[in-house]
């Protein structure tokens, strides 16, 4: 059976890239010219590109991004072809070359690098475990001076919110810092903590809601007693608030003139009756 056309182009493309990118890491080790290395590549990916060899152009225009991350325009031509070339054949392609890339970084020591194409071949076939090892390898050995000041910063920022009961901001500050580390458990254990108490917070608002309104409706109904009880339960809800305090109060002193009003009328009663008997 012959190979598919396209997975020979794939594996040619991948041959001539281990052939020739640890000869581009030596040039650009010896030399120092990131910069013109970055231009040859460029102006080989554009010929490709105007030639139509797409393919050729996006092994090209990636190893010119690799070299220059910071770059826009090898990305910009990258998505480019990705919209004509078969989206799948694409991914294969630039997975490919991004772990190669990070294993020729990682070998050199220069794990910053590597991490960014280790990461760039997750984004491209997130179920790729290899380079989930590998990102897992260097957290242990290497971290990045700038990702460490900006999760420190984050964290920090986080638990103040997180002190002073800001929830969803300190969540969103904890997430910051989960992405500039994924591995780090505190943010993630803090996030399900906060998902916890918005969960407790938003029942405790259906709760108290509910037995407000149903102990309205039965103070109009003139139900004081029943009223009452889910006043009470309001306020073993929600402490801090006022109304259901003041309604109860209200509830005691109009039920305590209502007994008295009661009584008043059953002692006049008794004594009409006391009167009556006397007169027979």
């Amino acid at each position: 059976m012959k190979p598919h056309k396209s997975t020979l182009v794939i594996h040619l493309l991948l041959l001539f890239f281990f052939l020739t990118i640890s000869g581009t890491f030596k040039l650009s080790a010896q030399t120092g010219d990131i910069d013109e290395e970055y231009t040859f590549l460029i102006g080989r990916a554009d010929q490709f590109y105007e030639d139509q060899k797409l393919e050729k152009a996006l092994y090209e225009y990636q190893k010119a991004s690799n070299l220059k991350p910071d770059e826009q325009y090898p990305k910009t031509r990258i998505q480019q072809i990705s919209q004509v070339v078969d989206i799948k054949k694409t991914n294969n392609i630039l997975f490919e070359i991004a772990i190669t890339s990070a294993e020729q970084f990682f070998a050199a020591g220069d794990y910053k690098r590597a991490k960014a194409e280790y990461e760039s071949a997750i984004k491209l076939d997130p179920k790729a475990q290899f380079p989930k090892d590998r990102l897992q390898q260097i957290s242990k050995i290497w971290s990045d001076p700038a990702v460490e000041a900006a999760y420190a910063a984050a964290i920090k920022k986080a638990d103040a919110l997180y002190a002073n009961l800001v929830w969803l901001d300190a969540k969103g500050e904890y997430m910051t810092a989960s992405d500039l580390k994924p591995h780090e458990q505190y943010p993630l254990d803090k996030i399900l903590e906060i998902n916890e108490l918005l969960a407790a917070i938003k029942k405790a608002e259906e709760d108290y809601a509910r037995f407000i309104a149903l102990a309205d409706q039965l103070f109009d109904e003139n139900r004081y007693e029943d009223s009452r009880a889910n006043y009470v339960e309001a306020t073993d809800v929600k402490p801090e608030e006022r109304y259901p305090k003041d309604r109860i109060q209200m509830i005691d002193e109009l039920v305590a003139q209502l007994t008295a009003q009661r009584n008043e009328y059953e002692t006049l009663i008794a004594l009409a009756d006391q009167y009556y008997i006397s007169q027979e």
